[in-house]
């Protein structure tokens, strides 16, 4: 049974592409500006933006979606269902878990696994991923700098006093959690 890969065609959209060896599509990859280093696999029915890198020795899950112009280090492994956002990074040696969303613009450094956390408050989601960084809606910063600029933010965004204190409680229950090292970075060996 051949895989299947989608690509995105101008004035058609993502269209399949099925092949036996990654290197039957080495043309349509070209066109597209999109590398796949050696030893790498590229789940079924998986899509890979244009200007995109999958690192040497990484495995791309089934079903999942690549963005744009977006980067996964060498050794790392997207689990299947899984979208990064455009524009993002993924380091080295790095695992992003199954039906994980990494949303546009994001950066994940070396040696991660991501066990993820999303809430969704009132007004926007928080999301943390096992660095020192928490996202609230469009904006991430270290878990230090939400913590001493919360309420400034909170305020200039029109949020509630009391959604103000909703987010405190979410930015302190990360930090409690990003300081006890259950999402710490994978050791290198």
């Amino acid at each position: 049974m051949k895989k299947k890969l989608f690509l995105y065609v101008k004035n058609e959209g993502w269209k399949s592409f099925e092949y036996d060896e990654l290197s039957e599509l080495n043309e349509e990859l070209e066109k597209r500006s999109i590398t796949i280093g050696d030893n790498s696999t590229i789940g079924y029915n998986s899509r890979i933006g244009d200007n995109s890198t999958i690192g040497y020795n990484s495995r791309i899950g089934d079903n999942s979606t690549i963005g744009y112009n977006s980067r996964i280090g060498d050794n790392s492994t997207i689990g299947y269902n899984s979208r990064i956002g455009d524009n993002s990074r993924i380091g080295d040696n790095s695992t992003i878990g199954y039906n994980s969303r990494i949303g546009d613009n994001s950066t994940i450094g070396d040696n991660v696994r991501v066990k993820s956390i999303c809430i969704n408050g009132s007004r926007h989601h928080v999301n943390y991923w096992g660095e020192d960084r928490i996202q609230i809606g469009c904006k991430s910063m270290t878990i230090p700098q939400w913590k001493n600029m919360y309420d400034t933010i909170g305020g200039s965004e029109g949020y509630t006093e009391s959604q103000i204190q909703e987010y405190k409680g979410y930015i302190e229950l990360i930090s409690l959690w990003h300081e006890s090292g259950t999402f710490a970075p994978i050791p290198n060996n």
